[in-house]
């Protein structure tokens, strides 16, 4: 089987490029990690922390243990203007317009915007990094699932992409559901996997011009076993 594997972030500085077409047999995604680790000191090193290693098999995420039969896969460490939708883009984003009409008819909106922020002085900007095509359709389906659970009347879910600058918006959620409750709920769902799960990976330029990876931490995967 012919696999396309796609690197991102740390994945590919470690590796040295950002794709490579393999030859395998094997059959799921961590097997193929594995065939992979022993390609190179590189790939040793990128595979290394097999836990912080997020998969997508044509472009949907997938469980590091399941079938891999797609022709193409992806190793990973729509922008339609309406309501119940989740875009991707560079541009900021203007709130006002963004709720125009949003929830018309619900008991409760609830919105969360998300800022860059500079804690100690020494952050530039914030660059953000993510793999178009798959990126939306994983934010859309986490939309659709928390507009289910919750009974949202309506969701969105906008983020940005590139280089953003401290005090620049990062993204945004909104929800609307006929009570507080359900909106407050699906908002926080939506926010904690956003920050956690949510197929982007962010780099933090300093004022000196270092750079480094933004990793998980341990309070926003705790975030997750609410849900």
């Amino acid at each position: 089987m012919t696999v396309e594997v796609l690197y991102f972030a740390w994945l590919r500085e470690r590796v040295g490029h950002p794709r490579e077409t393999v030859q395998t047999d094997a059959a799921t995604p961590r097997a193929l990690i594995a065939e992979l680790a022993a390609r190179s000191d590189g790939h040793a090193a990128a595979f290394g922390d097999i836990a912080a290693l997020r998969c997508a098999v044509d472009q949907q995420l997938t469980d590091l243990d399941a079938p891999l039969s797609a022709p193409r896969g992806c190793v990973l460490s729509a922008d339609d203007g309406g309501l119940m939708a989740a875009r991707v883009q560079s541009d900021p984003f203007d709130l006002a317009t963004e709720l125009a009409g949003f929830g018309a008819g619900a008991g409760a909106v609830v919105t969360f915007t998300g800022i860059v922020r500079d804690d100690g002085g020494m952050l530039d900007a914030l660059e953000i990094e993510h793999y178009p095509g798959m990126t939306e359709r994983a934010l859309t389906d986490h939309g659709l699932a928390a507009a289910s659970r919750f009974g949202l009347s309506d969701w969105r879910i906008i983020h940005r992409h590139g280089r953003i600058p401290v005090g620049g918006q990062i993204m945004m959620v909104a929800t609307a559901a006929r009570h507080r409750r359900a909106a407050f709920d699906g908002a926080d769902f939506l926010m904690d996997w956003l920050k956690s799960r949510a197929p982007f990976w962010k780099r933090e330029i300093a004022r000196d011009g270092t750079t480094s990876w933004v990793a998980a931490r341990p309070e926003d995967e705790d975030a997750l076993t609410r849900w």
